[in-house]
């Protein structure tokens, strides 16, 4: 009854093995390149944020402070 049992799971293994190659797909590893700059995409989201407040606040793209703004965000 044990090696029944063994070869049991060896085969449900096998097997489970196999449809998870076949339908799981693989995860991708990010490189270096992806990692790189962050802190620039961070820093240029706040600018942008902080022109759409700055406009917010005044509602007039003509103001100073949000001609500021806006330079700093391009």
């Amino acid at each position: 009854m044990k090696g029944n049992d063994n070869e049991s799971w060896a085969l449900f293994k096998g097997r489970l093995l196999d449809l998870q190659q076949k339908y799981v797909p693989k995860a991708r590893v990010q490189g270096e390149k992806r990692r790189k700059g962050i802190w620039l995409m961070h820093k240029a989201v706040k600018t942008i944020k902080r022109k759409y407040k700055v406009y917010r606040k005044y509602k007039d793209s003509k103001h100073p402070a949000g001609i500021r703004a806006d330079k700093k965000a391009h």
